[in-house]
């Protein structure tokens, strides 16, 4: 099971909040649950869960959107954003009102796929700042076999009794997958003292696959606004969503 949460975030003077204090508020979930489940997660090393937050200048609101994405993580994290209204941050009060909730399995996500799979241009919008890494450097635009290959991982992750490993697919899907459109910015994301290099914005993805093929590529989108893309997606980066899942959220 995944569980989606997203909440209206506020300071007293409702200015914008940064989106670097997602980290923050994510160190504000583990001081919220017994150490050992920070420890437990520390070890293990990809958490599953995924959370972002950025400032709808449209609705002139701070969201903050996190998704927990198994059942282990709802039963630990799940209570403690139930019943949220106040988070004491640095010295800080913000105020906090739950927007929505979704819940969804990955039989879900597969049967949404199956109604949308003839869809053969796709937009993903990046809302918070995106990197990738490869050979010890940030990547700061959305190379198709980045976004692919971390796209894998994440379902992989996520998905552990379906995963994607046949490399003879993964090969015929890169080469079936192209930006055509993008509109894209860059921006450094604050963490522990270090200014990542990232990117925001919008790009469009068109699929020449065959029909297996495309029907695996829809399941990757499908699980993008919940997993994220990239790295640090646990600690506020790699917030996306796609055209078919934006709803009123616009860059």
């Amino acid at each position: 099971m995944i569980r989606q949460y997203v909440f209206l975030v506020s300071q007293a003077d409702k200015q914008p909040i940064p989106n670097f204090w997602a980290y923050r508020l994510y160190a504000w979930m583990l001081e919220q649950v017994p150490p050992s489940y920070g420890e437990q997660l520390h070890i293990e090393g990809e958490t599953p869960i995924s959370q972002y937050l950025y400032f709808n200048r449209d609705l002139q609101q701070n969201l903050w959107t996190v998704s927990l994405l198994n059942d282990q993580m709802i039963e630990i994290f799940g209570p403690v954003l139930d019943q949220l209204h106040i988070i004491q941050l640095h010295g800080l009060c913000l105020s906090v009102v739950l927007q929505h909730v979704r819940e969804e399995t990955i039989s879900d996500l597969i049967g949404r796929e199956k109604e949308i799979s003839n869809n053969r241009r796709i937009r993903l919008y990046f809302a918070a700042p995106t990197a990738f890494k490869s050979d010890g450097r940030y990547g700061i635009f959305p190379q198709e076999r980045w976004l692919l290959q971390s796209m894998v991982k994440k379902w992989n992750q996520v998905c552990p009794n379906m995963p994607l490993e046949d490399a003879d697919a993964l090969i015929l899907l890169e080469k079936g997958l192209h930006i055509v459109d993008y509109s894209l910015r860059t921006v450094r994301y604050s963490l522990k003292g270090t200014k990542i290099p990232a990117f925001v914005g919008n790009i469009v993805m068109e699929s020449r696959l065959s029909a297996p093929l495309q029907e695996i590529w829809q399941l990757l989108v499908a699980l993008a606004p919940y997993s994220g893309i990239g790295i640090k997606t646990t600690l506020g980066m790699g917030g996306v969503f796609s055209e078919s899942t934006q709803s009123e959220k616009i860059i």
